[in-house]
């Protein structure tokens, strides 16, 4: 599990395994509106040379495949309540990459303070923590090692509202490079 494989206070190898991550959901977003909606550290996994895989594609949603007639799963809340988007969490049918753009910014976070966004609550509570008012900790706080960037970085992946996040996964992948250099 790459919670074991990656250190948690060693922010360039997160921000590795997220590039890795996003250029994955990217693909999927590009060539089939794909949305994962299941991203979280139990979800992405390292081999032995350190090649970054995403598993788990049983809560994955087309939305090309959607409008063609497909089954439509948008009365159902399914994911991980600590890693799932507000929108994601109310159970909206108009999930698209944002929402998965703010589930590996928790998934970020996770990886670089070792401690899940709202750690500590129930999963009801948790959900209302993401769907409403409620802020984690500052990352800083926690990993005082990460910078001014990294945490902006977070605030953006994390907006409450998906239209404050990144439109899209080249621009979270141009952060990321951003930031790594």
């Amino acid at each position: 599990v790459l919670s074991r494989l990656v250190p948690h206070k060693q922010v360039e190898d997160a921000l590795i395994v997220a590039e890795s991550v996003a250029v994955v959901l990217d693909y999927a977003w590009g060539a089939a509106q794909m949305i994962h909606c299941d991203i979280k550290p139990d979800n992405i996994m390292a081999d032995a040379d350190g090649t970054v895989k995403v598993t788990d594609l049983g809560l994955c949603r087309s939305l090309t495949l959607r409008k063609g007639g497909g089954a439509d799963r948008a009365d159902e809340i399914l994911g991980t309540p600590a890693y799932m988007s507000p929108e994601q969490a109310c159970g909206s049918d108009r999930l698209d990459c944002r929402s998965d753009i703010y589930a590996l910014g928790a998934t970020l976070y996770h990886l670089v303070t070792g401690k899940m966004l709202f750690e500590g609550q129930s999963e009801d509570e948790t959900l209302r923590c993401h769907t409403g008012d409620a802020q984690a900790p500052d990352v800083r706080t926690l990993a005082p090692e990460a910078s001014d960037a990294f945490a902006l970085l977070l605030e953006k992946m994390l907006a409450k509202h998906p239209d404050h996040r990144h439109r899209d996964w080249k621009r979270v992948l141009a952060d990321l490079s951003r930031l790594r250099s």
